[in-house]
């Protein structure tokens, strides 16, 4: 239980809630932050931030969560794969609020995905934008019928770099120039590093000579086909094709 009942109204500084404030509504308006890791009542982000935690950890909320558009989900998070996370046993209405993503500095994967957002009740709606604080991380939100993810997706990979061979640096070439959203682009992100260069080898047919026989005769067809790959959709059927092959 909580001694607390009733709404508590958030309008200018900070309230971090760390006990179980469950039987309590929470308005959080413009100038105000709700944070914390205990448990509050139904809360409706009015203009203010929600920004659960006091560094990286869990909000509760006991009830509905609702945002409108001009409020903010600040979510922390590190290269570890942990994160900020809002959990409501009831639903959850995005609103079209504004997503600030605090990224630690730290060593990121080439593509992590959190959990920031879970509710029982099912989400409605979603966010309006998403942003983060590291330039060289993309963000994008994921969502489904009762969570929402947030993708970090690095941008300062070099593909390339990754290759062994000149055939594998060939291949890095054409599929980071196909660029994030591509399927072949996304799955590459998605390899452990020390697994990318295996993977550029078996699109080469090194791994698999017999199948990479029948699509490439010798490497230099295979430079060939690469460097008059068009951008866009020449490119993405050469190499679709290939990597469906192999």
């Amino acid at each position: 239980g909580t001694g607390f009942t009733g709404t508590g109204q958030v309008g200018g500084g900070t309230l971090s809630v760390n006990g179980n404030f469950g039987n309590a509504n929470f308005v959080v308006d413009p100038g105000g932050t709700l944070g914390g890791a205990g448990t509050v009542g139904d809360t409706n982000v009015n203009g203010g931030t929600l920004a659960p935690g006091n560094s990286i950890d869990t909000l509760t909320v006991n009830g509905d969560i609702s945002f409108t558009a001009a409020s903010v989900y600040e979510v922390e998070v590190n290269a570890a794969g942990e994160s900020d996370l809002l959990q409501a046993t009831g639903t959850a209405t995005l609103g079209g609020a504004a997503v600030e993503v605090i990224a630690e500095s730290g060593v990121y994967r080439p593509l992590t995905d959190y959990t920031i957002l879970t509710a029982d009740g099912g989400v409605s709606g979603t966010f309006g934008s998403v942003e983060t604080n590291l330039a060289f991380l993309d963000p994008s939100l994921i969502y489904s019928a009762d969570a929402v993810t947030l993708r970090l997706v690095r941008n300062d990979l070099d593909f390339s770099a990754m290759g062994r061979t000149p055939n594998q640096v060939a291949v890095g070439n054409l599929i980071e120039s196909l660029g994030f959203g591509n399927v072949l682009y996304d799955e590459t992100l998605s390899l452990v590093v020390d697994d990318v260069a295996v993977s550029f080898a078996s699109l080469t047919g090194e791994v698999y000579p017999a199948y990479g026989a029948a699509l490439i005769e010798t490497a230099e067809v295979l430079r060939r086909q690469t460097a008059d790959a068009a951008q866009g959709e020449g490119g993405f059927a050469w190499a679709t094709g290939l990597y469906n092959s192999v």
